[in-house]
Order: C-alpha cells, then structure tokens, then sequence
C-alpha cells in the first residue's frame, strides 16, 4: 500500500510538471536538440554557437547548464583576443519558426541569413538591435515584430525578404541603416515611429509594393535612394507641419517619395 502511494505520488508530480509548465521538463528548460553552446568565460555565459540537428521549430533556451545564454554568435579565441562571428543558423533552409529569449541581448551579423523557409520568429525582450544581415533572403518571412529593447536596425537586416507583408517597428528604434529593407516587395505599407532620425541610404529600395508611409517629425535625414524603384507609394502622412517636412534633408534619387501625397500633422 505504501508504495502504491509513493508511485501515485511520483505520477501526480510528473502530471503537474506538464501540466503547468509545458515548456520546462520539472524545472529544467526545454531546448531544440542540435543546438551548441560555447562558454563566454569572463562573462560566465553561453552564447549559441551552432546548430547540427534537423527539427525545424528553434527553440533557443535562456538558461543552459545553470548559467543564462545571452548570445546567438560563433566564438573564436581565447585569453585577450577573442572573435565574433555570424553565420550560426546561415542557410539553415528547413527552420520554420525561431524563438528567442528574453536572455538574449546579442545576434551577431547574417545569423539567419538564407533561412528561406522561415516564417515565424518570436523575440524576446532582451535584444538591443537587430543586426547587419540577420534575416537576409529569408524570403519566406510574412510578418515580423521589433521588440521594444531594439535602438537600430543594421544594413541588410531584412534585404531580400521578398514575401514580407507587415513589420512593426518601435519606438524605442532610433536608426534605420542601409538596405534595411530593400527588397521586400510585398510591404504594403510602414510606419518610422518616433524617436527614430535618420533612414540609410537604400533602406526601403525596391519595395515594390508600398503603397503608404507614416514618417514620424522626428526624422532628420533620408539618405540616398532610401525609397528609390517604391514605384506604388502614392501617400505618405507625416506627423510634423509643412515647414518641418521642408526642413528634413532629403538625399538625391527620392522621387517617389517627394512626388507623393503629402498629409501633414497626421494624427493616425
């Protein structure tokens, strides 16, 4: 009798374990298998440095052997010369969803370049800035959110993700570099929120498709070609007055922008 109650004890326990967290195996994080993990020793944390498995959902854990994983980044060195590279999910062109923790405040350059049937990413709060080519030709990506943490969004961040529908950028987003989005020509339409001053050269090039813009008063700058060949943009509300949109430096190769209707002091 007594160990029939230790064995329904044991049970129940493992119920509650799946039951309340689905994501955890009793306490301990559910990862992807395949993943690799390398040891950043003078911070005392893991950074995700490769992947050899074959599932095509990406789970990243935020804790990995009691200490938490706060990069997805190929490391190479050691003592005063340590390197960072990108390429970790490069061309990885059977993942379909990623998801990434609030642990993670770091993704090196062109990490999930070439992922091309990738459809679904899920940040955590953690990342301050998406980087230089991280979801380059990833042209199976419809819709992407920024998380608030993000300040900038690099060169190439989302070039060539030519099914991308709907992104939705922060105000906590400061700069958005070249090509950011060049490429994407299924955007419809976009917003440059608040806070953010200046749009790199190419940023929006080729996208094909924008139909409308909202451009925050904040804007100082619109570099070179920025929305060069956005050959269905037709109305652009601008948050700011008349005299404000004529004080914004607007580089050479902007036709479309500038020959678009204007609508001034847009409150949404």
């Amino acid at each position: 009798m007594k160990l029939n109650k230790i064995l329904l004890g044991i049970i129940s326990t493992l119920c509650m374990c799946f039951t309340i967290f689905p994501t955890t195996s009793c306490g301990r994080e559910k990862y992807t298998k395949g993943l690799e993990f390398t040891l950043w020793p003078e911070e005392n944390e893991y950074y995700v440095t490769g992947y050899k498995g074959t599932d095509t959902d990406v789970i990243i854990p935020s804790i990995y052997k009691n200490k938490p994983v706060t990069g997805i980044c190929d490391i190479f060195g050691g003592g005063d010369i340590i390197l960072k590279f990108g390429n970790v999910f490069k061309d990885c062109d059977f993942i379909t969803s990623i998801s990434i923790p609030d642990s993670v405040t770091y993704i090196c350059n062109n990490a999930f370049e070439g992922c091309s049937s990738l459809k679904s990413v899920m940040f955590g709060n953690g990342l301050t800035s998406i980087s230089h080519g991280m979801f380059e030709g990833c042209n199976s990506l419809e819709n992407i959110a920024i998380p608030n943490s993000v300040t900038s969004i690099g060169a190439f961040a989302f070039s060539e993700c030519s099914s991308l529908k709907t992104v939705t950028i922060p105000d906590s987003v400061t700069y958005i570099e070249f090509a950011a989005f060049d490429g994407c020509s299924s955007l419809e339409s976009v917003t440059i929120p608040n806070n953010v001053t200046y749009i790199g050269s190419f940023a929006f090039d080729d996208c094909s498709s924008l139909k409308s813009i909202i451009i925050s008063d904040s804007v100082t700058k619109i570099d070179y070609s920025a929305f060069s060949k956005c050959t269905s943009l037709k109305i652009v509300n601008y948050t700011g007055t008349e005299e404000q949109w004529s004080s914004i430096e607007i580089r050479e190769n902007n036709d479309y922008l500038k020959n678009a209707n204007i609508i001034y002091n847009y409150k949404g």
